[in-house]
C-alpha cells in the first residue's frame, strides 16, 4: 500500500492570495499617501491663507509718506487720527518686534503702528512708522526699518 503523497491545493487558490497580497500592498501604499498628503496639504493651505491676511492686513495699514511727514510731536491725537488708515500693522511683523525690545516707546505711551508700503517689491517693504500717544498728544514718532535700522523723530 503506497502512502498517499501531498494533496494538491486546488488551482488558482495560490494566483488568489497573490492578488490579494497585492491588493493590500496597494490599499496600504494609497493609505500613506493620504496620511502624508492630507496633512501636508492642510498645512501649506494655512500658510497661504496666513500670509494672505497678512499681505491684506499690511495693504489695509498703510500711512502716506506726505501724512507722516506733516505730523508734529506735540499734536493732539484727535487731529492725527484724522489721517490715520483704518488698521495697523499686524504686531508680528519683524520691524514691530524688534522695536519693542531695541528702542522702547516713552514711558507711559501707547504706540500704534503703520506700514510705510504694501509694495513687497520695495525697498521699504516691512518698514514701519511708530506713533506714541500719551495724554491725547502724539510724543514720538518713528520710522522703524525692517532690516533693524531705525530713523527717529522724536
Amino acid at each position: 500500500a503506497a502512502s498517499p503523497g501531498p494533496v494538491p491545493a486546488p488551482a488558482g487558490d495560490g494566483d488568489d492570495a497573490v492578488a490579494r497580497l497585492q491588493a493590500a500592498q496597494r490599499r496600504g501604499r494609497r493609505r500613506l499617501a493620504v496620511a502624508v498628503a492630507v496633512p501636508a496639504s492642510a498645512v501649506f493651505l494655512l500658510a497661504v491663507a496666513l500670509q494672505t491676511d497678512l499681505l491684506v492686513a499690511t495693504s489695509r495699514s498703510v500711512l502716506a509718506e506726505a501724512d507722516y511727514e506733516r505730523m508734529q510731536v506735540g499734536e493732539q491725537q484727535n487731529v492725527v487720527a484724522a489721517v490715520l488708515p483704518g488698521r495697523q500693522v499686524p504686531r508680528l511683523l519683524p520691524a514691530v518686534r524688534r522695536a519693542a525690545a531695541a528702542d522702547p516707546p516713552p514711558p507711559g505711551s501707547v504706540c500704534e503702528h503703520y506700514a510705510v508700503t504694501a509694495d513687497l517689491a520695495s525697498d521699504r517693504s516691512g518698514d514701519v512708522y511708530r506713533l506714541c500717544f500719551l495724554d491725547g498728544r502724539l510724543v514720538s514718532k518713528d520710522l522703524l526699518a525692517a532690516t533693524g535700522e531705525g530713523t527717529g523723530g522724536r
